[in-house]
């Protein structure tokens, strides 16, 4: 081999990058190689100020895996020098790296003169005016690339009151910016009696307490926090807004990469145990015995990212849906060749393929991949972005001879062919505009398995349909038409990608930039508005555009989201922060009746999630004014009495009006301060004597008497207040 592949990081502290994959010469010198990575950070990350001198090659001294590196706040614990050594520069670049061959493992740091602040870095800069201390803290978002002149200008325009005379505002000329020193810099922006207790202490003198700021540029001043629930809440925000970016451009790096297993040994039993554990499982709802790095393998549904697959749920199974007579026809054929015994899998795929083509009504073309594998069949749509044009897969058909001769799970390899055709460098830039929907077969004997898949930050798959395409009597007839409908519904479905993909490019969507458009629509669900006045969707509707999930496990169905202007905005101004969660019960009337009392974030909309789906009818979208805060089993919190106490005084609203709570635990109690306290997360409340607790419920959460399907009690709820907020009453 004259080339080796190797995954590499850039060091920058206090941050790292996502880990990028790169194939170097086996006999090229390290020093050499800068030349290689300087191209690859013009190219990845946009950065032109460098020269290859700049640039330093590092190695691990311990196996660095790819999942350490991509955990929050990794690259501020390191100890540099103690954990890299320099790559010798004379010797090849490959001889000096370890485990070359392990695809999860990080081989090389770079260290790049990379400028520290890029552009339109934002953060919000908290201050306070000393001349009326009594005053709030003021706060100021801007650039952290702004200079002084800027910040002068933020400052004027939130208009301050002239301390001698407070009808007047002060100009930019009447006032001065001070930096404070040590220890003044760790007071709260919030602690206005901190603030007066430190001015006395210096006699009203702010030279003791700071220096003028004189600095060009604003990133030279730490942001202020106006209190640590805040400032916690928003440090954790920033760090959801990356998360689906970073795992999508590992993801795609590994399966770029030459160590990436093929469809054929990943869907192979042992190893896709092995795969199911580790962070590029497929979100299938398939996991391994025992413990492991994956808790769960269940994500929301491809249909909520893209609503094509819904619209085949609704056409396959429609009896007054009409086929097409050469459907019927072809799909006889199919049948009486999938019944037959086959002695080979050559054999098998030689009856079945041309009846299944003619059965979709499209050619399925089996492809022969660049590292020598083969795809059984795919069905693509051609389509255009400006002078690109490219063959978009839309179906992944993998075929098996019999589920018992098989060695692999014909629906499990068409999952990671499915990976395996997106990850083609030249789609890079479809790939970049959507979440791939695409249709899988898996056809094993007289089996065919439907599923919908999408690339989201994950490769998330859902068994649609699973359907016996065998003969097995004299009268199947009625049978046959609905695996006919079936298929017809697949053909219909692929006419609708073609025009979703069309109007999606004439509408214009940029295109996903890595590192840099972290809230594209491409690793969100497909609905983003929502109707003024109840459900009624032709009318008037709030636009949004979401900004990152609330969770980081991949069963997470929160979102939070902002208003854009285009929207009718429900008469309100400007861009707000909402939150969107898709749910199968929600209980709107409690949810607002805690609103009113100021004890939940007010109700936005509780209803179908679009106007032109036919979603099942318990699934609901539901969205939510923001409230800042954090969960309060963060710090403990939920023991302290005033948390307890808003939690009671909340569930005393809700029993007195004949309502239940039902999961009353600290994930869904918010604590912002002393006085704003609000619960969330209303899925399983209702009238008490109406409704039910679901049949899926975590072991050891509960309070006695609580149970899977059993009856929702209000005695139910001061238990849970019991068990889980223990704050001592006085």
């Amino acid at each position: 081999m004259s080339t080796s592949g190797l995954n590499w990081l850039i060091f920058h502290s206090p941050r790292a990058s996502q880990p990028c994959y790169i194939e170097v010469s086996n006999t090229q010198r390290a020093q050499d190689c800068r030349a290689l990575f300087h191209d690859a950070l013009c190219v990845r990350f946009d950065i032109t100020a460098l020269t290859h001198d700049s640039i330093g090659l590092y190695k691990p001294k311990k196996a660095l895996s790819l999942n350490d590196v991509c955990e929050d706040g990794w690259a501020a614990n390191v100890n540099f020098n103690s954990t890299f050594d320099p790559v010798p520069p004379g010797r090849p670049l490959v001889d000096s790296l370890k485990g070359l061959d392990d695809p999860y493992r990080v081989h090389l740091i770079v260290i790049a003169g990379i400028p520290p602040i890029q552009a339109n870095e934002k953060f919000d800069l908290w201050y306070r005016y000393l001349d009326m201390p009594d005053r709030e803290p003021h706060c100021v978002a801007l650039e952290k690339t702004a200079f002084s002149p800027q910040l002068r200008a933020a400052i004027t325009g939130q208009g301050l009151a002239d301390p001698r005379n407070p009808n007047k505002r002060l100009t930019g000329t009447e006032f001065e910016i001070w930096e404070l020193q040590t220890p003044f810099n760790e007071i709260l922006a919030s602690d206005s009696e901190g603030w007066k207790s430190a001015l006395k202490k210096c006699g009203g003198d702010i030279e003791k307490m700071a220096v003028k700021f004189l600095q060009d540029r604003i990133n030279t001043l730490s942001p202020r926090r106006t209190s640590p629930i805040q400032a916690e809440g928003e440090d954790e925000l920033r760090s959801l807004t990356t998360l689906y970016p970073r795992r999508f451009e590992r993801l795609i790096a590994y399966h770029q990469s030459p160590n990436a297993k093929t469809p054929s040994s990943a869907a192979a039993s042992a190893t896709f145990r092995n795969i199911q554990q580790d962070g590029f499982a497929i979100y299938d709802g398939r996991q391994p015995a025992g413990p492991g790095k994956n808790s769960s393998t269940i994500a929301m549904p491809p249909s909520l990212y893209h609503p094509v697959f819904e619209h085949w749920k609704r056409l396959a199974f429609d009896q007054s849906v009409a086929v097409p007579r050469k459907v019927i026809a072809a799909t006889s054929v199919l049948m009486r060749r999938a019944s037959v015994l086959y002695s080979s899998d050559d054999a098998f795929k030689s009856a079945v393929r041309p009846a299944l083509q003619d059965a979709l009504l499209s050619a399925v073309h089996t492809i022969d991949n660049d590292d020598l594998t083969i795809l059984d069949g795919q069905i693509s749509v051609r389509v255009a972005r400006g002078e690109v044009v490219r063959d978009l897969p839309v179906l992944i058909e993998e075929e098996e001879r019999e589920g018992a001769e098989a060695t692999v799970d014909a629906t499990t390899q068409a999952s990671f062919s499915m990976i395996r055709a997106w990850s083609d460098p030249s789609l890079d830039r479809f790939r970049n505009l959507a979440c791939c929907p695409t249709f899988l077969i898996g056809f094993s004997g007289c089996h065919i398995v439907v599923s919908a898949a999408v690339l989201t930050d994950k490769c998330i798959v859902q068994r649609l349909a699973m359907m016996w395409v065998g003969h097995s009597s004299t009268h199947d007839d009625n049978h046959m038409e609905g695996i006919a409908r079936a298929l017809y519904a697949l053909s219909c479905a692929f006419n609708d990608l073609q025009k979703w993909y069309e109007a999606v490019i004439a509408a214009g969507r940029p295109l996903y930039v890595p590192r840099t458009s972290t809230s594209h629509p491409r690793f969100f669900p497909h609905a983003c508005q929502y109707p003024v006045e109840g459900e009624n969707f032709p009318g008037a509707t709030v636009n949004f555009q979401y900004l990152c999930p609330l969770q980081k496990e991949s069963t997470c169905v929160t979102f939070l989201a902002q208003t854009t202007p285009d929207g009718g905005g429900g008469g309100r101004e400007g861009p707000e922060r909402i939150v969107v969660k898709f749910v199968q019960r929600y209980c709107a009337d409690l949810h607002r009746l805690l609103a009113d009392n100021n004890l939940a974030p007010a109700l936005r909309y509780c209803g179908k999630i679009d106007g032109s789906t036919a979603y099942p009818a318990r699934w609901k979208m539901v969205v939510m004014d923001y409230a800042p805060g954090r969960p309060s089993y963060k710090d403990d919190m939920h023991k302290q009495r005033h948390v307890r106490r808003a939690v009671l005084s909340a569930v005393k609203v809700a029993h007195d009006q004949g309502f239940v709570c039902g999961d009353v635990r600290p994930p869904n109690v918010l604590v912002q301060g002393l006085d704003d306290i609000k619960l969330i997360d209303f899925d399983w409340g209702g009238k008490e004597g109406e409704v039910y607790y679901p049949v899926r419920m975590t072991h050891g959460l509960w309070a006695r008497g609580m149970e899977p399907l059993g009856l929702i009690e209000q005695a139910h709820d001061y238990a849970m207040v019991d068990k889980w907020f223990p704050g001592a009453e006085q």
